[in-house]
Parts: C-alpha cells; sequence; structure tokens
C-alpha cells in the first residue's frame, strides 16, 4: 500500500498536497465548532484548536513521507542545489571535478595493484605451488641502495647462472626450476619502425612449468633455450595487447620478423589475455629465450659465478610443502654454494659466500611486497608519462603488416 502511495505522489503530488491541506483545515474547523459550543469566544476557541490539533507542520511533514520517497527527493534536492553552486562559480568547479578525477584515477590503479599483489592469484595452474627462491644470512659486506643510502639487505634475489645451475642438479622436491635473467626496456624494430618495449628473458622451461597455453601460435620451449639457438632461429612470444597494439589482432602475426637489440627473431606464439607476467604492476611485451642474450650482448653469462643475473622461480612436487622444500634447500645448499662459488674468491669471502642459505617464498612476494608496491608504482607513473608523451607527439598506429 505504501509503495502505490508512493509511485502515485510522483504523479499527482499537486493534488495530495491540496488534499492534506483540506483535511487539515477540516480537523481544524471541526474542533473550532467543538470548542465554540462549549461556550469559548471564536478568537479563543481558535486558538485552542490549534493547541489541540498540534504542529500541523510536522503533521505534513509525516504525512509526506507515507507518499513521498524521501531519501531519493533529498539527494535530488542536494544533487541540484550542488549543480546550481557549480554553475555560479566555474573555476571552483573545474578544479573540484579535476581533483575528483584524479583522484578516482589514482584509487583504480591503486586498486589495480593491490588487486594484483594480494587479492588475485597468477592466472596459471595451480598457482600455490608456484615459489622463488632467494639466499638469506648474506656476507656482511653485502649492500642496497635504497632511498640513495646504503643498507644491508635480509635476502638477495638474484643469483648467477652457475649456482642456478648446480641447485637445479641437486634439487629434489621441485617438479622443475624455471627463472628470467635480465630484460627490461630494450630497444625493438618491427618493420623498420624502433620502439622500446618491456622484454622478459626467462628459459625455456618459463611456460611449460607456469602451465600457460597460447592463445596463438606456441609458447617458448626447453628446445628454443639452447647456446646457438635453434636451428630455425630465435623465437619469441608476444603478449596478447602488444598483438593488438602493433597488429590489430592479425592472424598473420605469428611468423613475423621482429629485431631485438639488434637480433632478429621470429614471433612463435602469443600469450592469453590473461597472462602478462610474474611480477605484479608491470606488464611484458615480449618473452625471448634465456640463450638468446649471446646474440645480443657480448657477455659470458654461463660462467660469471660474481654476477646474480638469474630470478629462481620453481614448482613444488605434488604432496611437497614450503616447509618441507624449506627443509631440504637447507640441506643441499652447502653443496650447492660450493659447486658454485668463485675460486678466485678471498678466503675471508668464501667463508661468508659458503654460510649463506637458500629459502623458498611464495611467488608472489609474501615477504617483500613493499618492494613490488614500490617498483609496480613507480613502472605504472612511467608508463603513464610515457603513453602522455606518445599520444601527445603521434598517436599510436597498427604496425603495417
Amino acid at each position: 500500500m505504501n509503495l502505490f502511495l508512493r509511485l502515485r505522489g510522483l504523479f499527482t503530488r499537486r493534488d495530495l498536497e491540496a488534499d492534506l491541506e483540506t483535511e487539515l483545515a477540516h480537523h481544524l474547523e471541526m474542533k473550532r465548532r467543538d470548542l465554540e459550543r462549549e461556550g469559548l469566544t471564536p478568537d479563543a476557541a481558535r486558538s485552542a484548536s490549534h493547541r489541540a490539533v498540534g504542529n500541523t507542520t510536522r503533521w505534513k511533514e509525516q504525512t509526506r513521507e507515507i507518499w513521498s520517497f524521501r531519501y531519493l527527493e533529498s539527494l535530488f534536492s542536494d544533487a541540484s542545489y550542488a549543480f546550481r553552486m557549480l554553475r555560479k562559480d566555474r573555476i571552483f568547479a573545474v578544479v573540484g571535478l579535476t581533483t575528483l578525477a584524479l583522484g578516482i584515477g589514482a584509487t583504480t590503479a591503486i586498486f589495480s595493484l593491490v588487486n594484483g599483489l594480494f587479492l588475485r592469484p597468477l592466472p596459471v595452474e595451480r598457482p600455490l605451488e608456484l615459489v622463488r627462491l632467494v639466499l638469506t644470512n648474506l656476507p656482511p659486506t653485502e649492500r642496497q641502495w635504497v632511498n640513495g643510502r646504503a643498507v644491508r639487505p635480509k635476502e638477495r634475489m638474484t643469483i648467477p647462472f652457475p649456482m642456478y645451475e648446480a641447485l637445479g642438479r641437486r634439487q629434489q622436491v621441485f617438479a622443475g626450476m624455471f627463472g628470467s635473467g635480465g630484460g627490461g626496456s630494450m630497444h625493438i624494430e618491427l618493420n623498420g619502425v624502433p620502439m622500446r618495449l618491456r622484454v622478459s628473458v626467462v628459459t625455456g622451461s618459463f611456460f611449460p612449468l607456469m602451465g600457460v597455453q597460447p592463445q596463438r601460435g606456441r609458447l617458448l620451449e626447453d628446445s628454443d633455450d639452447v647456446p646457438g639457438g635453434p636451428p630455425s632461429g630465435w623465437p619469441a612470444v608476444i603478449s596478447d595487447s602488444m598483438w593488438t597494439r602493433m597488429f590489430s589482432r592479425s592472424p598473420q602475426t605469428v611468423g613475423a620478423s621482429i629485431s631485438i637489440e639488434r637480433a632478429p627473431f621470429a614471433i612463435a606464439g602469443i600469450a592469453p589475455p590473461s597472462f602478462k607476467g610474474t611480477d605484479p604492476g608491470t606488464e611484458t611485451d615480449i618473452w625471448i629465450p634465456l640463450s638468446s642474450l649471446e646474440s645480443m650482448f657480448p657477455w659470458k653469462w654461463r660462467t660469471d659465478r660474481s654476477f646474480g643475473m638469474m630470478l629462481p622461480r620453481a614448482r613444488l612436487k605434488t604432496g611437497i610443502t614450503m616447509e618441507q622444500a624449506a627443509q631440504h634447500l637447507a640441506a643441499i645448499a652447502p653443496a650447492v654454494l660450493e659447486d658454485a662459488k668463485d675460486p678466485a674468491m678471498p678466503a675471508p669471502d668464501q667463508k661468508h659466500f659458503l654460510a649463506m642459505k637458500i629459502e623458498p617464498r611464495d611467488l608472489r612476494g609474501t615477504n617483500d611486497r613493499g618492494r613490488l608496491v614500490r617498483r609496480g608504482a613507480v613502472d605504472l607513473a612511467c608508463r603513464s608519462r610515457g603513453r602522455f608523451i606518445d599520444r601527445r607527439n603521434k598517436p599510436d598506429q597498427p604496425v603495417p603488416g
């Protein structure tokens, strides 16, 4: 019944207001006549009738609440008042709306980053089995630059390639190991058009162990990550975003040639839209095999025992817990470090090197989320600035195939 009255009030407000006024006047008149018959003068009867009926304004408000949508009317009234004030002071309106837009945009960006860090799992098979491996109990001389000053870190996330190989040979709790080495913003040429895109240099086991399936073509395999490259040349996998931006989602994209740091590659496949990489806050455009570094940079990284270039990752065997993996890594760490040490290292440094520990961590970085948040925020700001400059100078155009 109340809903019917409220709906009726939307279209017959004036009639209802008139009926309300008439009814209140009728009650006052009846009360006045009764008081006059009791012997009161007309003026005294009129005053007494108003006191008997009570506050008529309050009765009107209570009655209107029955046949009106009170909260919607208040909202509409407030919005109308705000709109009139904005029209009256247009400079304030522009500043206020701009501030509101920036606040909404920043909030959306922060939520996207937090969602990637804490809420949404990686779009891969059994993401809880994926771990990253770090070095702890670091030498006392170990330093990292943070906010312009050198501090001693609690753990190191990169290891030399010989240590990565030694760990892969000795471990028994992982279904397999994968990792990335180097990468970042690289010089790309596509059909003669130069650009800089984000490239991840990964091992051939990266996609198979992640359980990612291509949407076109194929992804990188172990046979692609060999010294000298496969007979067909170096393959590359591009993201769905790059496929859209640079190729307009052309079906002829697979097999197209691309130059990365002046080394030739052929696009072997396209990653699914949901997969953008393993680091929250960053989006990879191209994945290439780790061994392809030898075609781009004159650097003997396979035998370099001092420079930590590898970000080691692994997938736990079915039934193996994080605690069991930690115990196993603690047991094999001395042998792994012995295999990976630099013979030319001074004896005191060797002692500290062999005292380090290898520990597993959640792949999403539960023990280093602050660093990932900072890095993601910086990357987000750089990407936004770069896109603004690109659009101001020249709109993005698909590269002709």
